[in-house]
């Protein structure tokens, strides 16, 4: 017990604590670019969604947060979470259909 306890502490002095957990502090996640004409359109969207539907959103800018860029992944912009559910973009032609799904995802929380 000892032993595990020193190499704890040996670990997190070295940096080599246990990764983070994903969870984000807001329900909706948007990770966008200030250089990306979608992202501008989707924040304007998720702006009138996250009001109509009172949701509390946080919107992450991917050149000042390079850590939270590869700690989730992120290949692209724009790239929304829901909880800790990525938004799959393929799966939506409209924002009418992306509304559809992100209540979806939503209320299986």
């Amino acid at each position: 017990m000892i032993k595990a306890i020193a190499l704890l502490v040996l670990a997190i002095l070295a940096g080599c604590s246990e990764p983070e957990t994903k969870s984000f502090e807001s329900e909706m996640t948007m990770f966008y670019s200030e250089q990306c004409r979608p992202c501008h359109t989707m924040k304007g969207f998720i702006d009138d969604f996250s009001e109509k539907h009172n949701i509390d959103v946080q919107y992450i800018e991917v050149e000042t947060n390079r850590e939270l860029v590869k700690e989730h992944n992120i290949s692209a912009t724009p790239t929304i979470f829901v909880e800790d559910n990525k938004v799959s973009f393929e799966q939506v032609a409209s924002f009418e259909e992306l509304e559809t799904l992100l209540l979806q995802m939503r209320s299986t929380k």
